[in-house]
Order: structure tokens, then sequence, then C-alpha cells
């Protein structure tokens, strides 16, 4: 691990408490509610991540339900990591969810909930929105050493059949974006994975979007500057997609900054992953399409 990812994983906590005292803060209140977009009550499915509970994004499904959205926590427990019962859950979770509603659904998923909501949205193509991911790694094949080395002790012991860290394959194939509109927002200070990692490769439905001034891992689903990202990107149309532009959102401008668009972060974007025909059917071969083995 490096001496700089070390340094913002040691500055992680006070981060997170920092953004979220900021959520509440009443002047923030006033911008999150007052200048984003509101809903029309399309459902969204909100994953937390590894180790992680639903309270954990119960700043975020607040925010969401008062702007009109009808926002879903994954309501099962602490996330223990792509076990067989998990994936079953939120399978069921996505289906049913679907069949409540009969529209499409949108998934935000933060961390290890991003690799949940990227799977579904590439194994369910047809109940699927768009799907928005909060620093989530699914850019290990590019960068194995991307996460936090205790991170990566807790998965593996939380899931020694998991095959993850160990298949190539199913690692380039959770690089590839769903095909849908596809936001990854991250921080270059995240303190529990590296920036690179959460990259989607150039397509003309995904997109990356960086949170600056120091924004932490954890603080991500509830930062203010996030909240309102989402709000926007859950109002465009997925019908002529466009990617996010900040100018649409002055009052975020400072904060954010596009790699897509930025020369000096072009060189960190993937490539778009190619498969030869044994990696394709080894792909298709998986039980869920996460490019983790169940």
């Amino acid at each position: 691990m490096s001496t700089a990812l070390l340094r913002d994983t040691v500055t992680e906590g006070p981060r997170a408490a920092i953004e979220l005292a900021a959520a509440f803060n009443p002047l923030v209140l006033s911008a999150l509610f007052g200048l984003t977009p509101s809903g029309k009550g399309e459902p969204v499915l909100v994953l937390p991540g590894l180790g992680a509970h639903d309270v954990t994004t119960y700043v975020l499904r607040q925010y969401l339900s008062i702007k009109g959205y009808k926002p879903y926590g994954w309501d099962y427990g602490v996330n223990l990591g792509p076990r067989k019962d998990v994936i079953h859950h939120i399978t069921e979770l996505l289906h049913t969810t679907y069949g409540r509603h009969r529209q499409k659904i949108s998934l935000i998923g933060h961390s290890m909930g991003g690799l949940y909501a990227r799977a579904l949205a590439k194994t369910y193509p047809d109940l699927v929105a768009r799907v928005i991911t909060l620093g989530s790694p699914f850019g290990l094949y590019a960068n194995p050493e991307a996460t936090v080395g205790v991170v990566r002790w807790l998965f593996e012991a939380l899931n020694p059949d998991s095959g993850t860290a160990h298949d190539p394959v199913l690692l380039k194939n959770m690089l590839v974006p769903p095909d849908m509109p596809t936001t990854s927002i991250f921080s270059k200070k995240d303190g529990v994975v590296h920036w690179t990692a959460c990259l989607n490769p150039a397509t003309e439905q995904s997109e990356n979007i960086e949170i600056l001034y120091k924004a932490s891992h954890c603080g991500l689903v509830m930062h203010p500057v996030v909240m309102a990202l989402i709000a926007e990107r859950l109002a465009m149309p997925t019908q002529g997609w466009r990617p996010f532009q900040a100018s649409s959102m002055p009052y975020v401008l400072p904060f954010v900054s596009n790699p897509l668009t930025d020369a000096t972060d072009s060189a960190a974007i993937p490539a778009h992953p190619v498969f030869t025909n044994a990696e394709r059917a080894r792909v298709e071969a998986s039980r869920f399409n996460l490019g983790l083995r169940v």
C-alpha cells in the first residue's frame, strides 16, 4: 500500500464525520433540497459496502425520499460479501422491487455494493435503468493492489471460496460497464480504495466524476455534493443520456472534476477489456455476472 493511501486511511474517520456533519448544515440542506431536481416516485435500490449496514445509507435514502423518489435499502443486515445467500437475496430484491413498481430501477451502490449493482445490471438489464457507484473498486483487474490490505484480508476471510483475487478473467469482466447509463463517483483521497480502481472505460454510456477536497471513502455515501450529483443523474432521462456537465449545477462546480475530459488524468482511464472466446465462455459460465465466483 502506498504512503499516500496509508495517510488517507488514517484520516478516513475524521473526514467522514465532517462530511456527515456537513449534510445536516442548514445552508447545505437548503441547497440540497432547493437547487437539485426532484423525482416522481421512481424506485431506487441502495446497496451498502463491505462490512456495512443499511444504517450507512440512511442519510442518502432519506434525502432521495424527500426529493420524491422511492428508495429501498438492501434489508439484509451487515454486508459480508458476495456469498450465495447474498446474491440470492439481492436478486430477489431486484425482482420484487420491479414487480412492485413495474418500471426499471435505478441502482446505487457504495463500495462493494457498487459491484453488486453493476452485476445486477449486467445480469438483468431489462430491470435496471441506470447504475451509480460510490468508491467501488470494479477496476481491480487493472490495479489488483488498489484496496487497503486489511480490506482485502477481510474480504478473503469472509469469502474464502469467491476466487476473485485469483481469477483474472472474472476481474477483467468486472471492469466492463453495464450496457446502460453508468456513473462512477470517486475521490482521489479515498482511504480504502485507490481511485484508479474506480474508473470506467470510456464508453457512450459511462462516466467518472471525481469529488474534490479530500472526500473520504466512508463519507461518499453521505457527502452533500455526492447527493446533489445523484439527484442530477437520477433526473437525467436514460433515452438521450448525456455525461454530467458541471455547468448544469454551477454551485457544485468547485467540488467536482471529470477525468474523462481532464487531460492530466486521461492516461488513468482503463481500456475497454477484450476477451478471447475461451474467456468469454468462462464469464458466461459463472452463475452471477459479478466478476466474483460463487
